[in-house]
């Protein structure tokens, strides 16, 4: 099983990919958290799941409510102690008023973008402090080719989902970057420690070598005085 005991949190997870992603992860070994908004949808196929055996729960999130986003991630690392996954599953828009550029509305461009792009921001920020604490973890944030080949209409759902795919890179990068820095740093503390032991090595290696000398000008300085009694 390629996720075996792996904790996994998928959003807005009762149906559709997000349902399928969850099945998918559970027949590989994961404990499963579906995170969703339908707390009795998610119990219902957390149940069913669980009647055959796999390892499904779930977990509390509203995206129109952004300290769920942080309190859906709390939950879990409360339950199981870490998060491996986090799959951003989450994406909404609505065909009627998602027109093309010039017949949608503003305000409704701006909430669609904003909700969207948070549900995957939010989330992940907070995953990272876990993941990066752990030593690692995935993010996928589920997109669309709207994100990647403009179309006619919704303008909105195609915007939101092109600034995921920057921002998909943008963490990536910001990791990557992190990294790097972390295994710089550890390698300036192994050479400063490296450097300190030889330091120590080195002061003790002299101050047997002196103390050598010193004990041979002892003897020598004895040794004349008794050759000058003896004159």
């Amino acid at each position: 099983m390629k996720l075996k005991d792996k904790v996994v949190l998928i959003t807005a997870s009762t149906r559709g990919i997000g349902l399928a992603c969850v099945k998918e992860c559970s027949k590989e070994g994961a404990i499963v958290y579906m995170a969703a908004r339908n707390l009795e949808a998610a119990k219902e196929n957390a149940d069913n799941l669980v009647s055959q055996g796999y390892k499904v729960k779930y977990v509390y999130n509203d995206a129109s409510k952004p300290e769920s986003f942080i309190s859906m991630i709390e939950d879990v690392i409360k339950d199981s102690g870490r998060i491996d996954v986090l799959v951003n599953n989450f994406g909404t828009s609505k065909p009627g008023q998602d027109l093309d550029f010039s017949n949608t509305d503003t305000e409704f461009f701006l909430d669609t973008v904003n909700i969207n792009l948070r549900s995957v921001f939010a989330g992940s920020k907070e995953a990272v402090k876990y993941m990066a604490k752990q030593g690692g973890g995935s993010i996928i944030n589920i997109s669309s080719v709207g994100g990647l080949v403009p179309d006619i209409s919704q303008v909105a759902y195609g915007t939101s989902k092109a600034a995921i795919n920057y921002l998909t890179k943008l963490i990536a990068a910001h990791e990557v970057t992190r990294l790097a820095n972390q295994e710089a740093q550890q390698i300036v503390m192994k050479a400063e420690q490296r450097a300190t032991e030889i330091k120590i090595a080195t002061k003790k290696y002299l101050d047997e070598k002196l103390s050598n000398v010193a004990d041979v000008l002892a003897r020598t300085y004895s040794e004349i005085n008794e050759n000058k009694k003896g004159l």
